[in-house]
């Protein structure tokens, strides 16, 4: 997208050149970003924008969509085919660095992983929807080399409908005194990308046939905030 100076007795004009791409993210956010601009009236009772109105324009848009590309609300590129799979209002943001916290269900798989990382499970609990005394409890007992514990551990494709999501993790979560030790994935779309809808999916994961599988990650919104866990009366449906 290049700004030139367009041909204007006060030089006071700019042309704006088209994405190249009808469908380009920034093109599709224009019309409601301009909308909003200042305009001024000219002579002839026509309205355009103004110089510094396109400036503000093309700067707001690229900030915001921006931001939304790194949260992972705006695709790149063409969405994989099992998101419309899970069917109508289901949000999917895609793989990329999340910060630990309770604002999304990515960021509560990423504080869990890192405290396994870690080797601090009883840091993980902050994390999980219950009691964190209860959940602390469970760890403070066990020798620290049972431990279970976190390998490069990533958050993958999470899926969210209403305040229910399902996130998706690559790398590996080991416990010694399990069998197998560790669940491994490679894929951030395992799961996923079995084309199943997100009740089917939801389902499955809180009531799985076998166990020492990777799995997909059930999250909850609680108060405002997320969790992992199926939360407060949740079922399957």
């Amino acid at each position: 997208m290049d700004l030139v100076d367009g041909p204007d007795d006060d030089g006071d004009e700019i042309a704006f050149d088209p994405p190249s791409l009808p469908g380009d993210p920034l093109f599709r956010a224009l019309p409601a970003i301009t909308a909003r601009l200042r305009r001024e009236v000219l002579v002839e009772g026509k309205q355009r924008p103004t110089r510094r109105g396109w400036l503000l324009a093309v700067l707001t848009a690229v900030v915001a969509v921006g931001a939304l590309k790194l949260a992972g609300v705006i695709w790149t590129s063409v969405p994989p085919p099992w998101v419309a799979a899970l069917g109508p209002g289901v949000k999917v943001t895609g793989p990329g660095p999340v910060s630990p916290g309770r604002g999304s269900p990515g960021a509560a798989l990423a504080g869990a992983l890192a405290a396994l990382a870690g080797k601090d499970p009883a840091q993980a609990c902050q994390y999980l929807y219950g009691p964190d005394a209860s959940c602390q409890a469970s760890f403070s007992h066990e020798p620290r080399n049972q431990l279970p514990y976190s390998v490069s551990a990533k958050i993958g494709y999470v899926a969210i409908d209403g305040t229910r999501a399902l996130a998706g993790f690559t790398g590996e979560i080991c416990s010694p005194s399990a069998t197998p030790r560790c669940v491994g994935n490679a894929n951030p779309a395992a799961i996923f990308a079995t084309g199943m809808t997100f009740p089917a999916l939801w389902a499955q994961t809180l009531n799985p046939t076998s166990g020492g599988e990777y799995s997909l990650q059930p999250c909850v919104e609680v108060g405002g905030k997320w969790y992992l866990g199926s939360g407060p009366d949740q079922d399957a449906s």
